[in-house]
């Protein structure tokens, strides 16, 4: 991974998008639920970034703090993948036999859906 310049920049965009995420509340001075109607649609400048939206909410704030949310979607998410993944691996391994022939067709099935690209 060191050597692909690609492949660590990547990386490393990830890592200032999660570190955004996890310090949302200390780098966003504004609130991202508060309405604000004198501000809507004010554009972007240095007390707003990314401008305002039609209700006079800061854009960036909301972006940090709906990165927060997905995150902690995607995190359970891959939890929960990656726990019946195991389990049903486990109980595969362990009957054997006719479970472990469904279990391999089931798999069968879902991998011969198309992945996203």
């Amino acid at each position: 991974m060191l050597h692909d310049r690609a492949g660590l920049a990547c990386l490393l965009f990830l890592g200032i998008v999660l570190l955004a995420a996890l310090l949302a509340p200390w780098l966003t001075p504004w609130d991202p639920l508060a309405v604000d109607g004198s501000r809507k649609l004010a554009p972007c400048g240095p007390e707003h970034w990314l401008g305002t939206d039609r209700l006079g909410r800061d854009i960036f704030s909301r972006l940090l703090y709906g990165a927060r949310a997905t995150l902690g979607v995607s995190l359970l998410a891959m939890g929960a993948t990656v726990s019946l993944g195991a389990l049903l691996g486990m109980l595969a391994g362990l009957v054997r036999g006719r479970v472990e022939s469904c279990l391999m067709r089931l798999c069968d099935v879902m991998l011969s859906f198309p992945g996203e690209v």
